[in-house]
């Protein structure tokens, strides 16, 4: 069996239809506040799309229901203003059951979700800067390369990671998964 190029696995990739969900959810996502206004915005968001529903995440039951009654509509501004079809997005589904996975969040939840990756073994400090360097992925490469190795098993490791479990998540995942080892 022959090795496939990164280009054909991704074009594979795209013709999966979960991935095409994924993709129709991005354009939603960016383009939300356009499509709904920007009070609606404030208080629901789109968090995922399952058997063609769109998941819409809101803040109160109180908005579930008014939105609920605005679904024929939303719905139809979505399709034509991202060139949905029927059959990538058949309804909108809004509930308070999809808040703990909205996006949005406070200025102080942001600050402690900040703060948390700040100090997150897996964190590498390092971000890809275009200004710097033009391809990200030599960039990814190049970082790895600097990164210190597993015991375990080799791969590139972030130091907080070697410190806190002396191996990779990975590995660790594996060891808590099967504590005999």
């Amino acid at each position: 069996m022959q090795p496939r190029s990164l280009e054909q696995i991704l074009r594979q990739l795209q013709q999966d239809p979960r991935w095409q969900q994924d993709r129709t959810l991005r354009q939603i996502q960016q383009r939300w506040a356009a499509i709904v206004g920007p009070a609606i915005a404030a208080q629901a968001e789109p968090v995922a799309i399952q058997r063609q529903t769109l998941q819409v995440a809101v803040s109160s039951g109180a908005w579930a229901q008014t939105l609920g009654f605005e679904r024929l509509r939303l719905l139809q501004r979505l399709r034509q203003e991202l060139k949905i079809s029927l059959q990538e997005l058949k309804d909108i589904r809004f509930s308070t059951a999809y808040r703990d996975r909205r996006t949005i969040a406070t200025p102080l939840e942001s600050d402690r979700q900040q703060q948390s990756w700040q100090k997150h073994p897996c964190r590498l400090g390092e971000t890809f800067n275009p200004a710097i360097a033009s391809d990200p992925l030599q960039h990814r490469r190049d970082l790895s390369r600097r990164l210190p190795r597993c015991p375990r098993c080799g791969i590139p490791t972030p130091p907080g990671e070697l410190q806190r479990w002396h191996c990779c998540a990975l590995c660790i995942r594996q060891q808590w998964a099967d504590p005999s080892r």
